[in-house]
């Protein structure tokens, strides 16, 4: 029987010759597994991934034959060949583009070591400037690869403050460990806590990357037993998928920084960079300097657009404890944009409310929420957070009720018990009391309410301490209905 046998490495196409009786086959390679954030952020490594052992004349066997790709029963790319295929080369978004250097960095760039023990020290972010780097991408927090506890990056604030009084654009990233989109979810809440609202002039990256022995390289992961099995390709994209739709959701600009390889092979890359920005490494030589192009050894690598290369891992170590940098190179358009987001948490006496304002761009309704979880569970389904709407009493005599229609899903907010009676004696739901209107006439700031004749009915009130929208409202055919109530 003829059999032949596929050696998953990351070296170039190349020719593995099997001998099963007198008979001899050829086959062809791939690419590699993908290790730590904190040793290594491309793929350069040689060591199989897998092999496998196909029958002559089966899908696989003819697959490694004709330039073809089989994917198996979970979306993985398990057999492909490139014999005389033409290889497809990744790509900067946009024809027109200024190339700028910046770095990425975490807190072991600021670690070293003083009489036996770790200390954290100042990066000297005016000598990365003067060193010709533009921007950096500063690693805010992560998930542990073991235990998949959440934490911040104990530096993140002191080189946040560095980058930006050294003047220099700056982005964030996440180090991912998330199995499945509720976790990803998870994650960009957490991130979106933690920046709070902070300014970034580039956007929050979702660092994408695993070795052996992580839980984000299979599932279940080490720690809960039983025999891991590889996460599907449609899922890691799904997952990535709804942490940068959350991260949106949120007010930031978002992407994904993944190795070019596991960015085609496990990750659909393709489709996240439809709606997301894409961030590779990919090394070449990994010498410390900018490859002639971006590497194609084999036909499994990413091939679709980029907006920042990371080519090196090598880069001289300036302004930082470390004697090595990654340096990376954007492709300045002038499209790319940091955050808009408004804060999501501000100090309150302990008599107040903070109210949070939510957009669906589907239904144009917005949505008045006093409570995190629902805010947060809103986000996590596609809704837009627009910020601190005012901020209610938790208790005075002139309550704010909450009633819901659910034949049209709109949400209606009165202080008038009158209009609540009579619209739960048409169908509406009382849901409670959300907050109470502001009775001190030193600190009042009026709520306008708005009705728009011509919405659908589940778009059909606004409500809002901004005069000029009000006014821009009324403008565009809205009718103003009066103060609703106050808040502070």
């Amino acid at each position: 029987m003829k059999k032949f046998t596929a050696i998953l490495t990351c070296a170039a196409v190349m020719i593995t010759t099997v001998i099963t009786g007198n008979e001899s086959m050829m086959s062809t390679v791939s690419a590699t597994e993908l290790v730590d954030e904190d040793t290594y952020m491309g793929c350069t490594m040689d060591s199989p991934l897998m092999t496998g052992e196909f029958e002559e004349g089966t899908e696989e066997a003819e697959a490694a034959k004709n330039n073809t790709v089989i994917i198996d029963e979970n979306g993985n790319i398990i057999a492909e060949s490139y014999l005389g295929a033409e290889l497809k080369e990744a790509y900067p978004r946009s024809k027109k583009y200024t190339e700028k250097r910046g770095v990425d960095i975490s807190h072991w760039q600021n670690d070293t070591v003083e009489n036996g023990k770790t200390v954290s020290k100042a990066l000297d972010f005016e000598a990365m400037k003067k060193a010709g780097y533009t921007f950096a991408i500063i690693k805010l927090a992560g998930r542990t690869t073991g235990g998949g506890t959440l934490y911040k990056d104990p530096c993140f604030d002191m080189n946040y403050k560095g980058a930006v009084e050294a003047g220099l654009r700056v982005g964030v990233y996440f180090y991912a460990q998330a199995l499945n989109e509720e976790e990803a979810i998870e994650e960009a809440q957490y991130t979106a806590k933690l920046l709070n609202g902070k300014p970034l002039s580039m956007p929050v990256f979702y660092d994408y990357e695993w070795t052996e022995g992580h839980r984000l390289a299979a599932y279940p992961p080490a720690e809960e037993g039983g025999n891991p099995i590889p996460i599907p390709r449609e899922d890691r994209t799904n997952t990535i998928l709804a942490f940068c739709k959350t991260m949106k959701g949120y007010g930031y600009s978002t992407g994904v920084y993944a190795s070019a390889f596991p960015l085609y092979r496990y990750i659909d890359g393709l489709e996240i960079s439809k709606d997301y920005y894409i961030w590779a490494a990919n090394y070449g030589a990994n010498d410390g300097n900018v490859p002639e192009k971006f590497q194609r050894s084999a036909a499994q690598y990413y091939y679709g657009p980029v907006d920042i290369w990371q080519f090196t891992s090598r880069a001289e170590g300036v302004g930082c404890q470390s004697s090595v940098l990654d340096a990376n190179l954007w492709y300045d358009d002038g499209t790319m944009t940091g955050s808009y987001a408004q804060p999501i948490s501000v100090e309150a006496d302990p008599d107040e409310l903070i109210v949070y304002r939510l957009y669906d761009h589907n239904s144009g309704e917005h949505f008045y929420t006093t409570l995190e979880l629902e805010r947060d569970n809103l986000v996590g389904k596609g809704w837009y957070y627009e910020g601190i709407a005012w901020k209610g009493l938790k208790e005075s005599e002139k309550p704010v009720a909450r009633v819901y229609n659910p034949n049209s899903g709109e949400h209606f907010y009165t202080m008038n018990p009158w209009e609540m009676l009579n619209l739960t004696g048409l169908g509406w739901i009382y849901e409670g009391n959300s907050w109470s209107s502001n009775t001190n006439e030193k600190t009042m700031v009026p709520v306008y309410r708005l009705y728009n004749p011509n919405a659908p009915q589940r778009a059909s009130h606004h409500y809002t301490t901004n005069g000029a929208e009000k006014e821009n409202l009324v403008k565009q055919g809205w009718i103003y209905e009066g103060e609703g109530w106050y808040g502070k």
